[in-house]
Order: C-alpha cells, then sequence, then structure tokens
C-alpha cells in the first residue's frame, strides 16, 4: 500500500494523490477476484449444487450437466459477480461529474457507461433499486406537495472538446 494511502494523507498535488490511490484500488480488485476465485465462488457452487438438489433451485438442464461434467454450461449457471466497497474518492464532485461526463445528454450523444455501471462505480449500490426507491420518494413528495422542479443544466455545444466539456461540467465556460 502506498505510505500515503495508508496514513489518509495526501499533501501532494491532486493528480499524484489520486494516482497513488487508484493504484492501490486496482491491487484491491485483483485481490479481491483472486479471492472470489479461490474462496468465494467454489462456496457459491456448493450452496447452488445443494440448493438445485433439495428442489429448492429449479435449473433445467443443471443436473444433466453437472452428471456429464459438462462445465461449459455449469460455467453459465454459476456465473456470479463479487462486488465490495469501492475505495472512497479523493474528490468525489470530481468523480461524479467525470462519470457524467461518460454518461453524456441522451438527446444528443451515446453515454459512455451505463446507469448501472456508474451507480457501481460510484457506491456499489444497485441502481434498480435505486430507481424504484426514487420514484417512490418522488410520488410521495408530490402527494405532500413539494414542488419538483426540473434541474437547469448548462449543455455543452455540439462537437465540444472533452476540456470543453469539463469546463461547462464545473462551471468554468466563463474562465
Amino acid at each position: 500500500m502506498p505510505p500515503n494511502v495508508a496514513m489518509s494523507k495526501y499533501d501532494t498535488s491532486f493528480s499524484s494523490a489520486r494516482a497513488a490511490i487508484k493504484d492501490w484500488e486496482h491491487s484491491l480488485l485483483i485481490d479481491r477476484y483472486k479471492f472470489s476465485l479461490a474462496f468465494l465462488q467454489p462456496i457459491f457452487e456448493l450452496w447452488l449444487h445443494t440448493e438445485v438438489l433439495k428442489n429448492k433451485i429449479e435449473l433445467s438442464g443443471y443436473l444433466l450437466a453437472s452428471a456429464q461434467k459438462n462445465e461449459t454450461i455449469l460455467a453459465c449457471y454459476r456465473q456470479v459477480t463479487w462486488i465490495g466497497d469501492n475505495v472512497p474518492h479523493i474528490d468525489p464532485l470530481k468523480e461524479v461529474m467525470a462519470e457524467r461526463l461518460k454518461l453524456g445528454n441522451t438527446s444528443d450523444s451515446i453515454p459512455l457507461t451505463t446507469v448501472e455501471a456508474a451507480t457501481q462505480t460510484l457506491n456499489g449500490g444497485d441502481s434498480r433499486s435505486n430507481m424504484q426507491q426514487f420514484s417512490k420518494e418522488l410520488e410521495q413528495s408530490k402527494k405532500l406537495g413539494v414542488k419538483v422542479e426540473e434541474p437547469k443544466m448548462k449543455v455543452a455545444p455540439k462537437g465540444a472538446s472533452y476540456s470543453e466539456l469539463f469546463a461547462y461540467a464545473f462551471g468554468l465556460e466563463d474562465n
């Protein structure tokens, strides 16, 4: 672990501090992946097999594939993603704005990521449940008479460069 990350002492430039924490995050992700393959995945596979045998989970063709030792089909049934907490961001606003830039403006561009991926990147949450919960809260706020206004966002001109988009995202377009 880089010393400044271990001590949470970021007295260098933002770029070097971010590089250190992103390097550490990359190492953690590799370790998490190796751990999941060696420990979590075998436990999940045993649990899944047991639940199928107990008829608590019905997976058509699973038992036949297991009896035939068809690892290709079994791998399809056993596919799972192991996600843990993310490394905190040095400057959350910049990270969020960077993700927002990747999402793009749906009226004139194709997003570079999805709501689900952005949610996982920012907080490891579940975008579907977030949207469902927000929908309930929005409906409740309307019932209570809370005025919900559309966000007023400035839109960069079509064909804007990355630096122009960055300037618009951070309100620097007048500088």
